[in-house]
């Protein structure tokens, strides 16, 4: 039998639910893990023991190793959920000064979704990798904690083996501020279109805008055939070489084709 016993400051019943979801399916392989509470003034105390029930030979040559894997791997997931929020509020609130209530809380979420995103190539899935291999450090951290045979104590975790984890949070928050401004951006965009859609008399029925794959964009009739007119192209030769952005061209070629609708595919 393997005794493991972890102390927690915060909700002792969030930290059972995520140990019962890494390790119900080694009971299922004949193991027998059994857990026990004992509350204490300001902590609580979660005893976490396993036993092979039946004999197996894989069961025999890594047991405890897997045993103690998923048990830190638990406890890891336990502050992340605990904590990250936390600390994402935290960093959101220091960065973002003149931002508004609602814009922090959108950044935060914005924070919250990269973190769950599989990324790779951009720049938001470096800082996810390097967040991945963290979780790797601390989860080997925590197992060579466990191996020592003490209390395994979570919130002196958190205090002094996170300044990397941080860092990274950091980072994606960050990148959670280049997104929601680029969002706002956009919105703006739509509704400067929107406005002068609606003070125009309408020359055409519908106009697509597409993006190519140098992300300029091209637009389109309702049969999909390519506007492509003198009048647009004296607009891009007016402006070109200038710092107009190009989101200027493309309103000044809206309003002089003046739709009445306009979908952005």
């Amino acid at each position: 039998m393997s005794l493991l016993s972890i102390m927690v400051d915060d909700d002792i019943k969030e930290l059972e639910t995520v140990v019962e979801e890494h390790v119900y399916f080694l009971e299922e392989e004949g193991i027998q893990i059994e857990r026990r509470v004992e509350s204490l003034d300001q902590f609580h105390l979660l005893y976490i023991s396993a036993k092979k029930m039946r004999f197996n030979r894989k069961l025999d040559s890594d047991f405890l190793g897997r045993y103690k894997y998923h048990i830190a791997s638990a406890v890891l997931e336990h502050i992340e959920r605990m904590e990250q929020t936390k600390l994402i509020k935290i960093i959101v609130r220091q960065e973002c000064h003149y931002f508004s209530k609602i814009e922090k809380e959108e950044i935060e979420n914005i924070a919250t979704n990269l973190m769950k995103k599989n990324m790779s190539s951009s720049d938001e899935g470096v800082a996810l990798k390097k967040l991945g291999k963290i979780r790797e450090k601390l989860t080997n951290d925590i197992i060579q904690s466990l191996n020592g045979g003490n209390c395994f104590n979570i919130r002196g975790f958190i205090d002094f083996r996170l300044k990397d984890n941080h860092l990274v949070l950091v980072e994606i928050v960050e990148k959670a501020i280049e997104e929601y401004l680029m969002k706002r951006e956009f919105n703006d965009f739509i509704k400067l279109l929107r406005y002068f859609v609606d003070v125009q008399e309408p020359k055409v029925k519908i106009v697509h805008i597409a993006l190519d794959e140098e992300n300029k964009f091209r637009l389109y009739d309702e049969q999909g055939n390519l506007i492509n007119n003198e009048n647009l192209r004296d607009i891009a030769a007016e402006i070109s070489g200038s710092y107009i952005g190009y989101d200027y061209l493309l309103v000044s070629s809206l309003i002089t084709i003046a739709p009445e609708k306009i979908y952005i595919h």
